[in-house]
This record gives structure tokens, C-alpha cells and sequence, in this order.
């Protein structure tokens, strides 16, 4: 009887990790989905802000392409980034439903885990970097508007902004 038993264990004990592995594997899915999502929302958030960004730039400054020329590269570079972040996402999706690139699924639950907090960033970074552009051009056509003198545009980046990855001042 006792062999018997430790026989039945041992089916139990193989059905209950085939099920935490199930698990996990449906989390690491998840958790990918929402990067990618982020991502799409980044994009999508870029998209719209440079079309309507670029057209009051070009009105306001006309004869100087090179302002419109630096906000247009800042913000392409971030969609790009976001582009391939997202691009790393549907690559990943394939290989969690394919499974055989993970073994330790608490690992990579882990990992994805910490990716979809960095993703959770890419939103609110790219709606701050939008608002200070368009402040920027809001003041400028303000003062336009006032008729006062127009002063050179020098740059976008304010004095505190160090980079996507400086720490807080």
C-alpha cells in the first residue's frame, strides 16, 4: 500500500508542477502583452503629437528648419526605441508560446516582470517630453502674438533635463 501511495504522490506532485509551470508561462504571456501595449500606446502618443508639434513649429520659425529639424529627431528617436521594444515583444511572444527557450519559468516571469515596469515609463516620458515642446511653442506664439520682439530659439532642453537614463537632480 505504501508503494502505491508514494506512486499517486508522485502523479500529484507531477500534475501540481505542470500546472504551476502553466501558470507562470500564462503570466510571462501577459506581462509580455502589456510591454507591448505600452509600446503601442508610446507610438501611437508620438505619432499624433509630432504631426500637430511640427506644423506650429514650421509656422512659427519658418526660415530655420534646424529647430524643427532637433525636435523632430528627439521625438523619432523615441518612437524608434519604442518601435523596437516592441518589435522585441512580438519576437518574445512567439518564443514563451513555443516555450523551449525558458525552462525556469519563475525567472523569466521575473524578467518580464521588471520589463513590463520599465515599459509602464515609456507613456508618461514621452507625454513630458510632448508638454515641454508644446509650452515651449505655446510661449513663443504667445509672445508672437503680443508682438513682441521674437528671440532665437536656442534649444529645447531645459536646464535640469540630463537624459532618459540621468538620475534626479
Amino acid at each position: 500500500m505504501d508503494f502505491l501511495s508514494i506512486i499517486l504522490a508522485a502523479i500529484g506532485w507531477g500534475r501540481e508542477d505542470a500546472a504551476k509551470k502553466a501558470d507562470r508561462k500564462m503570466e510571462a504571456f501577459r506581462l509580455n502583452a502589456e510591454v507591448a501595449g505600452e509600446c503601442i500606446r508610446a507610438i501611437t502618443l508620438l505619432d499624433q503629437g509630432t504631426a500637430s508639434l511640427m506644423r506650429r513649429l514650421q509656422a512659427l520659425y519658418p526660415g530655420e528648419p534646424q529647430i524643427y529639424q532637433s525636435c523632430t529627431d528627439t521625438l523619432s528617436t523615441m518612437r524608434s526605441q519604442c518601435q523596437q521594444i516592441y518589435d522585441m515583444a512580438e519576437n518574445n511572444k512567439a518564443s514563451i508560446e513555443n516555450s523551449g527557450r525558458w525552462v525556469d519559468w519563475d525567472k523569466a516571469v521575473r524578467m518580464t516582470y521588471q520589463w513590463r515596469v520599465t515599459a509602464s515609463a515609456f507613456v508618461p516620458h514621452a507625454e513630458a517630453i510632448l508638454r515641454q515642446y508644446e509650452g515651449v511653442v505655446a510661449q513663443q506664439e504667445q509672445l508672437q502674438l503680443n508682438g513682441a520682439p521674437q528671440a532665437p530659439l536656442r534649444s529645447f532642453r531645459s536646464q535640469r533635463d540630463r537624459g532618459w537614463d540621468a538620475p534626479p537632480l
